[in-house]
């Protein structure tokens, strides 16, 4: 046992403080007059099928969106500019409300006692493999249990310039075996979220997330979407920097801080990391939905182009997709009359159906272009409370200095319990098989990732999460504790 107890009480009893004080909503909600778990299953950032239909329609209600709003839009030019049209500007309009929002996350994190030496020193260089692009970290950035300020390389020193006072006499075992210290660290703010997102008349929306963290201010995304182009779900284009539809799981889809490892995972090539298909890119995508109201579900695809990774200005660039098929349940791209008569104050994320997608990403990596395959499945199955997911990626990248490619193969696999809809248990078995290549050996990673996500209000939730490693690998294992709020 990591013996934190006492730190876990008393970060709960703050944050449930704070939690109390807070009255404040989300811009959508202030717009709809209504609460985050209308489109959310049933805590955020996890959408049910009614928020993916109101995302699915560039954040409008289904049905007539104008009936749900708190005030109406300020209209930018009368509707009889259109038929002047080119001859006048196109008519638009802005939200009454201003659509902006902030989400605040404090974070505490504890890493367990674990063996010194030469058991650190084999996997210290593997750690921002396991932990990159988790929320506030880039691809080969050093984790934040094993920075000095959490005693990480001063520890490690010290640890191996002990004296071997530890042999008692000749012949003996050791009495105690050398390790380095447990590691906490309060990460006060973890970030800060200035968050834009709206319409802009009847078929444009946007979106920006700009984070600020610790040491340095990120655009997370910022895009612009033409919705529903003639009139179709099945044409929508976005522009912009922004997380790709695909896979389905996202790291805006998972309750816990720590995002899919499918999401994250790079394959590593002479001491450097390469592509991870997670995170934000830009890009410009067209996809589209199509419900079958007859047997409900429907269809759901993406294409796009996203600049290569590459220092240097190309004429390469990468290409992905993505296609699935929702078997069951509420149609994609529904209308409010499919999807309630009304909307219910709880239970409104029971979606009965199977959610199946495959999907491929084409590019290629660095100044030396080098080209690299993406290709996966995925499976998400919705019964009453219970949420089943898997995802599976295989992964091969060509190496100009090698005669064999890069090859490795990734998967995640979970549920997500729905016990009240303030508590959420989550766990998820994940990993990555990386075969031999050049001086690279084959090597296996296996983590499993419990945790629960507690609703203390509809803008306010508390998680409690651990990662860990199934090989002997302690010193990478770690538990965190995490508050966030919208407002």
């Amino acid at each position: 046992m990591w013996g934190a107890r006492a730190f876990g009480i008393g970060l709960m009893s703050l944050f449930f403080i704070i939690a109390s004080e807070s009255r404040a909503i989300p811009p959508f909600s202030r717009r709809y007059s209504t609460s985050c778990s209308t489109c959310h299953a049933p805590l955020p950032p996890k959408l049910n099928h009614f928020g993916q239909a109101f995302k699915d329609r560039g954040f409008r209600m289904p049905g007539d969106d104008a009936l749900y709003l708190s005030a109406p839009d300020v209209e930018l030019g009368a509707e009889a500019w259109k038929v002047r049209w080119p001859d006048a500007i196109w008519p638009g309009a802005i939200p009454d409300t201003l659509p902006m929002g902030l989400r605040v996350i404090l974070e505490a994190r504890l890493a367990p006692a674990g063996p010194a030496g030469e058991a650190e020193e084999e996997h210290a260089h593997e750690a921002p493999a396991l932990l990159a692009d988790e929320p506030g970290h880039e691809a080969g950035e050093e984790p934040s249990h094993l920075d000095e300020e959490s005693g990480g390389e001063e520890g490690h020193q010290e640890a191996e310039e002990q004296p071997d006072h530890l042999n008692n006499e000749p012949g003996e075992e050791h009495a105690k075996e050398a390790t380095v210290p447990r590691k906490l660290r309060l990460i006060v703010p973890r970030e800060v979220e200035f968050l834009v997102g709206g319409t802009a008349g009847a078929h444009v929306s946007y979106w920006s997330v700009v984070e600020f963290g610790p040491e340095d201010v990120e655009l997370h995304a910022v895009y612009g979407q033409l919705d529903n182009l003639f009139d179709s779900t099945l044409l929508n284009l976005r522009v912009g920097k922004f997380q790709l539809r695909l896979p389905a799981f996202n790291s805006h889809q998972v309750y816990t801080a720590t995002p899919y490892y499918v999401a994250t995972v790079a394959p590593e090539y002479g001491g450097a990391k390469r592509f991870a298909i997670g995170g934000a890119k830009s890009a410009i995508e067209l996809w589209g939905v199509r419900s079958v109201a007859t047997t409900g579900g429907g269809l759901r695809y993406s294409l796009g182009m996203v600049n290569t990774s590459g220092t240097e200005a190309t004429a390469l660039k990468d290409f992905y997709g993505r296609v699935a098929y929702k078997f069951g349940g509420i149609g994609t791209g529904a209308s409010l009359e499919e999807i309630t008569g009304e909307l219910k104050p709880t239970g409104n994320w029971i979606d009965d159906s199977v959610t199946l997608g495959a999907f491929g990403y084409r590019g290629f990596w660095g100044d030396q272009e080098e080209p690299f395959l993406r290709l996966g499945a995925d499976l998400d199955l919705w019964y009453r409370t219970l949420n089943l997911y898997g995802i599976v990626l295989y992964g091969q990248d060509d190496l100009h200095e090698e005669s064999d490619d890069l090859k490795f193969t990734a998967w995640s696999v979970g549920a997500d319990w729905i016990v009240f809809p303030w508590a959420i248990l989550t766990a998820r078995y994940e990993g990555a098989r990386f075969q031999a290549v050049g001086d690279e050996p084959e090597r296996t990673v296996q983590r499993v990732v419990p945790g629960v996500r507690l609703g203390l209000r509809a803008n306010a939730a508390f998680n409690l999460e651990a990662v860990l490693f199934l090989e002997e690998r302690s010193e990478e294992n770690y538990g965190l504790a995490r508050f966030d709020i919208a407002f």
